[in-house]
Formats: structure tokens, C-alpha cells, sequence
């Protein structure tokens, strides 16, 4: 028996061991990272990959689905058996005492349990346990849907920061140019003014256009700084070596139809499968309180080796126990009311999430039109901008035009290529949106690509 006993223990230490290396390696494997290789030319797809093995809020979103996938074990424990060793020792004294409080006898003894073995059972709890396994199983789903919407939202986030990016790269290169195109102003205007034939404002007002906008490519710089914070903290890397971008902002047209949009998104956005199975978890919820009162049918075995000072005896027991609550039937009464309550109030919110679709959807598809409205009319702009400011730089060059003027035709071309870019950042980050409310990724028209 000791032998058997000494088995059991070592058995149940491998168990656990075994048990602590699985969690160690869970743990190792989940603080795996994806870095970023010193002056790599990222894509956008990139970078979502990136940001999906590294945002914290995704990590935490993934804990989320493995805690309530343990809940769903803890519930299905209580189907299996119990086993429990012990052993222990005591001294008992059954001395009596008189009335002065003097010992009149000592009959004192140890007692011995060498070891025992122990096994407990539910046979039955009439759908407890089940019911409550079903309701693990709800809100496991519930969170993997979860991590869903936290992935739509991290890409959507890095889409947006990664436009925002590229923006930023074109204006700079817009105010580059402006601050080259004022170089070549200036040194005409010296030329002309040591010629005689335009006057010294005229060089002044070079100057101070070039330092403008030197003034202008600072904050040009700041905003990518900006921008790369912004994109880097949607990644979840705090401090990544520098990196450059490989897409540019473009027009990619893209097919879309909001009745089948709408129908998409009702049967694909994970928020709203979460606010559904929520109401059906609510259900099992009302289910499992009007058991409250349902017995438990156990079973129990066990062998152990107790003793004295005089002798040792092994045994063994069976049994079974029929274990009726004693309950309040108030008490029951308002669990069952708090479940329905609960129910009825997630059945509003899965239509509140439902009706929020719908309107997330048609806000999104009206600034999806207007952006894509938005460049053609900003094409033709652009190109009236630019024959507007040659010819302004052409009569200046010539000397017949006058240096506000020619300020003038360059600020507002500068403003319309700014305006452009813009144009097609807006579009793209119209698609990302759209693409984030529908809970799909948009097809391209192939007709205009």
C-alpha cells in the first residue's frame, strides 16, 4: 500500500510539472516579436503584420479568448473524478479531569493515518454543469469575436497612420520644391537688381518668400516626426530603427454597393456576432438559474491505512449521496427575474450595435462619394495651377512680371498640390473606413486599375 501510495505522489508531481513546462512554453512562444530591420522599405501589408504581433491590445485580446477558454475547462472539471491523497498524525488525550482540575487518568495515544486514497464523483447535477459549460463556450466565442474587432480596429488604425505618413512625405517634398523654386527667385532678382532693372523690394520680397518658406520645411519635418509616433504607436513598437515607406498614396477605384454592403456587415462584423451570442448566452443564463434547486447525485470511493499505538488497520468505503439545496424560493425567483432583466436589456444592445452598423456604414459611404468626387476636380485644378504659375515665371524671367504676381501663381499651385495629396489621402483613408464599418476588404474595379 505505501508503495502504492508513494507511486500516486510521483505520478502527480509529473502531472504538474509537465503542467508548468506546457504554461512555460505558451509563455515563451506569446513574447515572440516581429521587428523591423534598420532602414527597411515597409509596405503597408507589412506593417499591419507587424502591428497584428505586436499591439498590446491584440496580446490582451488574445489572453482574453485563453482565459475564457480555461473557464470552459473549470466547468467541464466538475464532470471528472477527484482524486486526493493524504496522510497525517495526532495525539489524543482522553484524560479526565475532577473538580479541583487534577488529572485523574491519562489514557493517551497516538494516532496514525499512513495513507489514503480518495475518489469523489458527480454523477449527476440534472444539466447544472452542462448549462454552465454551454455559457463558457458562449463567452469563449464572444471573445474570440473580440480579438476580431480589436484586429479590424488595429488595421484600420495602421492604414490611417500609414496615409497620414505618406502625406506627410508629399507635402514635405511640395515645400522643398517651393524653397528651390524661391533660390532660383532670388538669384533673379539680384541679377535683375544689379542690372538696373528691377528694384531692390523685389529682392527683398525673395528673401523673405525663401525664408518663409525655410520656416515652412521646418514644421514639414515636425509633422513627420509626428506622423512616424503616430504610425510606429499603431504597430505597438515603441522605439523601431528608422524606416522608410514603399507605397505611395494613389487612386485605386474601388466597387462598392451599400444594400450589399449593409448585408456584409450584418453577417461579418464580429461586434455584432458577440452582441448575438450574448443574448443567447442570456438565455442558457435563465436556463441554469431556474435549476438552482436541482439535487446533486455523488459518488465517492476510498481506501486508506489508519492505526494506533496498538495496532494498524487498512479499509476502504463506498458510497453515494443524494444532495437536495435547501433553497428560498424568493431568492431563486429574483435570479431568474435578474436573468431575464439581462437578456432583455443585451437583446437592446445587439440592436443598438445593429442600428450603429448601419449609420457607421452610411457615414462612411458618403465620405467615401465626396472623396472620390474630390480628385478628378483636384486633377484639373493641379494642372491649371501649374500652366498658371509657368507662365506667371515665364514673364517674370523676361522682366515684364512683377514678383507678387509671381508669389501669387507659386503659393497657389503650392496649395493646390497640397490639396491633391490630400485628395488622395482622404479617399484611401474613405476605403480603410468603409472597408473597417463593412467588415470586408473592398474589390477594385479592374475597368480603371
Amino acid at each position: 500500500m505505501r508503495k502504492l501510495i508513494k507511486q500516486l505522489v510521483i505520478l502527480a508531481l509529473l502531472i504538474n510539472i509537465a503542467a508548468g513546462a506546457a504554461f512555460a512554453e505558451e509563455k515563451k512562444v506569446s513574447v515572440i516579436k516581429s521587428g523591423i530591420e534598420k532602414n527597411a522599405n515597409l509596405t503597408m501589408s507589412r506593417c499591419i503584420d507587424i502591428a497584428l504581433n505586436n499591439n498590446p491590445a491584440i496580446k490582451a485580446a488574445i489572453s482574453n479568448t485563453h482565459i475564457y477558454n480555461s473557464k470552459i475547462g473549470i466547468e467541464k472539471s466538475k464532470h471528472f473524478p477527484k482524486l486526493s491523497l493524504s496522510t497525517g498524525f495526532s495525539r489524543v488525550n482522553s484524560s479526565l479531569a475532577g473538580p479541583n482540575r487534577r488529572f485523574i487518568n491519562d489514557d493517551s495515544f497516538n494516532s496514525y493515518e499512513l495513507g489514503g486514497v480518495s475518489v469523489n464523483q458527480l454523477i449527476s447535477d440534472f444539466g447544472k454543469t452542462g448549462t454552465a459549460i454551454d455559457i463558457s463556450k458562449d463567452y469563449h466565442k464572444i471573445s474570440k469575436h473580440q480579438l476580431k474587432t480589436t484586429k479590424n480596429n488595429i488595421v484600420f488604425d495602421v492604414k490611417r497612420a500609414y496615409y497620414q505618413l505618406l502625406l506627410t512625405y508629399h507635402n514635405k517634398k511640395v515645400i522643398i520644391e517651393s524653397v528651390k523654386l524661391y533660390k532660383q527667385h532670388l538669384e533673379r532678382a539680384e541679377a535683375f537688381y544689379k542690372v538696373g532693372t528691377r528694384p531692390k523690394i523685389d529682392v527683398l520680397t525673395a528673401e523673405v518668400n525663401l525664408s518663409n518658406a525655410r520656416l515652412q520645411l521646418i514644421q514639414a519635418d515636425n509633422d513627420i516626426d509626428v506622423a512616424i509616433a503616430n504610425l510606429n504607436r499603431a504597430m505597438g513598437i515603441a522605439a523601431p530603427p528608422e524606416y522608410t515607406l514603399k507605397d505611395q498614396l494613389e487612386y485605386k477605384e474601388k466597387q462598392y454597393n451599400f444594400d450589399e454592403a449593409l448585408n456584409i456587415a450584418y453577417e461579418k462584423r464580429p461586434d455584432y456576432k458577440s452582441a448575438v451570442i450574448k443574448t443567447n448566452a442570456d438565455k442558457k443564463y435563465i436556463s441554469l438559474a431556474n435549476k438552482i434547486y436541482f439535487p446533486d447525485l455523488k459518488g465517492s470511493a476510498g481506501y486508506s491505512v489508519q492505526g494506533n499505538n496498538s495496532n494498524i488497520d487498512p479499509g476502504w468505503n463506498l458510497g453515494f449521496s443524494f444532495q437536495i439545496p435547501l433553497f428560498n424560493a424568493y431568492s431563486i425567483k429574483k435570479q431568474v427575474d435578474e436573468a431575464k432583466a439581462e437578456y432583455q436589456k443585451d437583446l437592446m444592445e445587439a440592436e443598438t450595435v445593429r442600428q450603429n452598423i448601419y449609420y457607421e456604414i452610411k457615414e462612411a459611404h458618403v465620405n467615401f462619394i465626396e472623396s472620390q468626387r474630390r480628385i478628378p476636380v483636384a486633377k484639373v485644378a493641379l494642372k491649371q495651377a501649374k500652366e498658371s504659375y509657368d507662365l506667371a515665371s515665364g514673364r517674370y524671367n523676361v522682366g515684364e512680371g512683377d514678383p507678387i504676381e509671381l508669389k501669387d501663381a507659386e503659393l497657389t499651385y503650392r496649395n493646390v498640390k497640397l490639396q491633391y495629396y490630400r485628395a488622395l489621402h482622404d479617399y484611401n483613408v474613405a476605403v480603410a473606413a468603409l472597408e473597417r464599418a463593412i467588415g470586408k476588404i473592398l474589390p477594385e474595379n479592374n475597368e480603371n486599375t
